[in-house]
């Protein structure tokens, strides 16, 4: 079975890099995108992936207590940035990320971290 990932990013080259990277992962497949926040939680409460590939650059609704993670129907969230550092790292803890990578690194890191988030389990 397949492990269903939804891309969430503003910049569509980066949503492109992210396709073309896990396009030869049989495991994998994109089952959804988006631009912006409400986009984002609309469209994963109706498709439920697995895992969401989520920019950490893309606006947000910052004033949620416990971030935004309860909106997204149990799917592990990978968080990217440009400049993965105590700022980032804050913040992706505050939208409960559960893990965070830098965008330059998406080529090497992006199918081992997609891959282990799918085995703890979403819980929707």
């Amino acid at each position: 079975m397949p492990i269903n990932v939804f891309v969430a990013d503003d910049s569509e080259s980066i949503r492109n890099a992210i396709r073309l990277v896990v396009k030869s992962q049989a495991e994998i497949r994109i089952i959804g995108e988006a631009t912006n926040f409400v986009e984002t939680i609309e469209k994963v409460n109706q498709q439920r992936p697995d895992v969401i590939v989520l920019d950490l650059s893309m606006p947000f609704r910052y004033d949620q207590p416990t971030g935004f993670k309860e909106y997204l129907c149990g799917a592990k969230v990978l968080a990217i940035t440009f400049g993965k550092d105590e700022v980032a790292e804050a913040l992706a803890e505050h939208i409960g990320a559960d893990k965070l990578i830098d965008k330059s690194d998406l080529t090497s890191e992006l199918i081992p971290m997609i891959l282990q988030l799918a085995q703890l389990g979403a819980s929707c």
